[in-house]
């Protein structure tokens, strides 16, 4: 099992329907360009053109539900965008997108897909579990392209290994777990703010990882895949059960006699009324709620 996300508890009393999704992608081999991705990005560029215009962006739902994030932890979202925004943004002003390498322009590309921003990190550089938790006053991030070290003025979302922190969320990734050449093992997470769905989540990491596999090669961690499909068996068999789409399953007997579900119904859904937290639960290092 690789690195293991945490939410503090501080951070999950101010926002307690936070969700970060993690996927571990294993075995790529990242280079600087392919022409089958720079063709690939023609596509997705032109997909992004006919569905969003500059002027509708901002009444968009999921760039809505970051910027509220945003304004409500101090950042102003009209000088730091929303990445997947921030990417849009420069396509729909016909400003190039910076390449950087396989890796990391395929995942952008599902940031822009989807509109859910990504994190992404080298693992063998992480330094055990990470952590999201409130930023101290004085300590130092190091963000990619940055000359020098951000003071942390304290109150801020940031995501730290036992070591060093590794970003502000959810915007800016540290350069020392950056993905370059030389990662083999990536973890990305897909960063969820209040009012963003759990599968939208999903599909962001789906995607990121469908494209990564698709120009760097490698493969999705077998354990992650398989946490992956039981989650979202769970969580719509819940769904459907909370909705009254089919009742729990009942013995003849119990059924005959009204007395509740049988020994087959799992105790944690007749003692929680929140689905989604029930469907989750079963994994807190592949998703944080």
């Amino acid at each position: 099992m690789g690195s293991q996300i945490k939410i503090g508890d501080e951070v999950l009393q101010r926002f307690p329907v936070l969700k970060v999704l993690v996927r571990e992608v294993k075995g790529v081999r990242v280079s600087e360009a392919d022409p089958r991705l720079e063709e690939f990005k023609k596509e997705v560029f032109a997909d992004v053109k006919c569905r969003f215009t500059l002027e509708g962006l901002k009444d968009e739902p999921v760039f809505r539900a970051y910027r509220a994030f945003f304004w409500s932890i101090g950042i102003d979202p009209t000088k730091i965008r929303p990445a997947a925004e921030a990417l849009i943004r420069r396509v729909l002003g016909g400003k190039p997108i910076p390449r950087i390498n396989t890796a990391v322009d395929a995942y952008n590309l599902a940031s822009m897909t989807t509109c859910i921003a990504l994190a992404a990190f080298d693992i063998n550089r992480l330094d055990g579990d990470i952590t999201m938790r409130f930023a101290n006053k004085g300590e130092e991030f190091l963000g990619i392209g940055m000359d020098k070290p951000l003071i942390m003025a304290g109150g801020e979302i940031v995501m730290t290994d036992a070591s060093r922190l590794i970003a502000i969320y959810p915007y800016r990734d540290a350069e020392y777990s950056k993905i370059t050449l030389q990662t083999n093992e990536l973890m990305l997470v897909s960063c969820g703010v209040p009012s963003i769905p759990l599968e939208r989540l999903k599909e962001t990491v789906d995607k990121a990882s469908e494209f990564i596999t698709r120009f760097c090669g490698g493969r999705e961690s077998e354990e992650e895949k398989r946490y992956i499909h039981n989650r979202c068996i769970n969580f719509w068999t819940i769904l459907a059960v909370f909705l009254g789409l089919f009742p729990p399953r009942i013995s003849t007997s119990r059924r005959m006699h009204n007395r509740g579900p049988s020994q087959n119904t799992p105790s944690s859904l007749l003692q929680s009324s929140n689905p989604i937290q029930l469907a989750a639960c079963s994994s807190q290092s592949r998703i944080c709620l």
